[in-house]
């Protein structure tokens, strides 16, 4: 039997290619809750959480995190604010990857710490391209 290693993993076009330290995923599929049938009006949303270690590499992985807070602050009339996304995930010896390919930030939070800076970032999918979304 072998052996299942955790491989948690975000990478964003561009921006950042995070190998480790990637701690909660959540994907979420919604419409209004004032809907009084199956609305065409979908949200799909991702939330990341992690942690970057700042005690090795210092400037490269600080400047991934610096790079995620800078799209978080991008306006909307960018064609730079959508970005492809993909977040691995290994929980119970299975792996879920979740891919958005026109991905905006909803919001970004950072904490620092110590030697670590935790960040909250949570991506949304383009309205009209959600039948790109693929989750394998």
């Amino acid at each position: 039997m072998a052996l299942t290693v955790q491989a948690n993993s975000l990478k964003i076009a561009d921006i950042a290619e995070i190998t480790e330290g990637i701690s909660f995923v959540q994907f979420t599929s919604t419409i209004d809750e004032h809907a009084y049938a199956r609305s065409s009006d979908i949200y799909c949303t991702l939330v990341i959480q992690g942690a970057i270690n700042m005690d090795s590499e210092k400037k490269i992985l600080g400047d991934e995190s610096k790079k995620m807070l800078e799209w978080s602050l991008v306006a909307s009339n960018h064609a730079d604010c959508y970005k492809a996304v993909e977040v691995s995930y290994t929980h119970n010896d299975v792996t879920t990857k979740y891919k958005f390919s026109h991905a905006f930030p909803v919001s970004y939070k950072e904490e620092n710490a110590d030697q670590e800076k935790k960040f909250t970032l949570v991506v949304r999918q383009k309205k009209d391209r959600l039948a790109d979304i693929v989750v394998e």
